[in-house]
């Protein structure tokens, strides 16, 4: 392949999207950018100005339920925070006709968002022109798009939208700005010369060897991510290290004296008959409990017990879980199942514990006064890029997106979530290791867990990526000295809380 003669495309399923010249130099200072905020800053002026790149974030992004959410700003920022997705999509196209791209309509395109947005703001929906811009620019999306049916890659809002701009007037009343849009279609051209500026005729500039200096930023990026993910790799390993050092130190130093303390009170419990004494002696005992749950956490996030794997359906396991959990915790959750869902090799005990710190974390987390809302959507995924896993190709994941709408955390809660100890809420109301477990547990299933700013703006979203069909099986074995220890120390402080 000659990098820099064949045209680049974005790759969608069996669609694809071409790539200008142009638009392969800004995406090279992406992929080179020095930081998350410059990448989403050259994200934003792409995806201002070049409608097949954003119909390609637009089709590829399945969070956004309506176009009522769609800016060019989130979309922007998705992009800068998935330059995976999109360093795994650029090909270039050697036996595949590819039909290049129009700049008629990359300037109606254009002209048409400007349009969306302005009168958006005349006919009163100020808070909407953003999504009229992304709108009036989608508005030629079958120009950019090849592929047999390549509509129907398109995300159920976008066809939404162009069936109200391209069938009948009875429906305008829905989106009326896009309405006096299309009625302005016929004028575009004539007055398109004074809407153009600079910046946008300069995506009809033909500069063949910028193909080649595409691919070579690509290079660089995928180095970069390489050293990236090792010293994670890394840092991760002495991380798990430390915590082991302080799990069999602890578990050595602590357990015995909490042995004693607990095992004297309750004798001591036995013989008093005070109300007062006897109720100070039940609350000794039951913090010994508690800092014992705090070595036995501890322990199971530093070394815990292999997960003893088989295949699992989701779509049989998952209702019958949320069936008991339910039941146990008083709250529901929507659950929503494709029908195409591949099986996954998992432990399903460490795999309910898991779920069941994700859903007790949303529970503690909720607002108060206000009726809590879970929702569980798995569907098949792409996503191995953002595992970091070389096991699994794209197409080999499930996904489980977990959303409340609770009070949400903030970026740093977000970064510190699955540490060890930490916890968002004030001292005393929890010890800060359910989600550690989570992470720790979706890990030893060569997967992923992250929390996530919600897509509606308020709550929390979990994301967790599990492999599907794992052929390794994974046996469990009998606990280590330490972990038999820390087992033994449980038992002696009794089974009652």
């Amino acid at each position: 392949m000659t990098n820099d003669v064949n045209p680049l495309v974005l790759r969608i399923g069996d669609g694809l999207i071409p790539l200008t010249d142009s638009a392969c130099g800004w995406l090279i200072q992406v992929f080179d950018s020095a930081s998350l905020v410059a990448a989403t800053e050259i994200c934003e002026h792409i995806l201002r100005l070049d409608p097949a790149i954003l119909l390609w974030v637009t089709c590829v992004r399945e969070d956004i339920a309506s176009w009522h959410a769609v800016s060019i700003s989130s979309l922007a920022e998705w992009l800068a925070n998935n330059l995976a997705r999109l360093h795994n999509s650029i090909a270039g196209v050697v036996d595949v006709e590819v039909r290049a791209v129009d700049f008629k309509f990359q300037c109606q395109s254009l002209a048409m968002a400007r349009l969306a947005r302005t009168q958006a703001e005349q006919d009163g929906y100020g808070s909407l022109s953003e999504a009229a811009y992304v709108c009036g620019m989608l508005l030629h999306a079958e120009h950019f798009l090849s592929g047999p049916n390549s509509s129907r890659l398109w995300p159920p809002w976008l066809r939404l939208v162009r069936s109200d701009v391209d069938e009948t007037e009875s429906r305008e009343a829905s989106f009326p700005f896009i309405a006096s849009v299309r009625s302005a279609r016929q004028h575009i051209q004539q007055t398109l010369a004074s809407e153009l500026d600079a910046d946008l005729e300069a995506w009809d500039t033909e500069f063949p060897v910028i193909r080649a200096l595409l691919f070579q930023a690509l290079e660089r990026y995928r180095d970069r991510q390489t050293s990236e993910q090792r010293f994670r790799q890394n840092l991760e390993e002495a991380k798990l290290e430390s915590v082991r050092e302080l799990a069999y130190g602890a578990s050595h130093e602590i357990n015995n004296p909490l042995t004693n303390i607990s095992t004297r009170a309750q004798s001591l419990l036995l013989k008093e008959t005070d109300p007062i004494k006897r109720q100070h002696l039940a609350t000794i005992v039951s913090q010994a409990y508690r800092g014992f749950d705090m070595l036995a956490d501890l322990m199971m996030f530093a070394k815990p017990p292999l997960p003893v794997k088989r295949v699992l359906d989701l779509r049989a396991w998952l209702p019958t879980y949320l069936d008991d959990w339910q039941s146990k915790n008083r709250q529901t959750v929507q659950l929503t199942l494709p029908t195409d869902l591949r099986g996954i090799d998992a432990d399903p005990d460490q795999l309910a514990i898991m779920l069941d710190s994700i859903l007790r974390n949303s529970v503690e987390w909720r607002d108060v006064g206000q009726p809590l809302s879970i929702h569980m959507h798995v569907r098949p995924s792409l996503a191995a890029n953002n595992v970091g896993s070389s096991k699994q190709v794209d197409g080999e994941w499930v996904e489980v997106l977990i959303e409340d709408n609770g009070q949400g955390c903030c970026a740093k809660e977000r970064r510190h979530a699955f540490d060890p100890f930490y916890s968002g809420r004030e001292a005393g109301r929890g010890l800060g290791f359910g989600l550690s477990k989570a992470w720790r547990i979706a890990r030893m299933h060569d997967g992923h867990i992250e929390m996530l700013a919600s897509p509606t703006g308020k709550g929390t979203m979990m994301r967790i990526v599990l492999p599907t069909l794992v052929t390794t099986d994974v046996e469990g074995t009998d606990q280590s000295a330490d972990d038999a220890e820390v087992a033994a120390g449980r038992n002696s402080l009794g089974s009652g809380k």
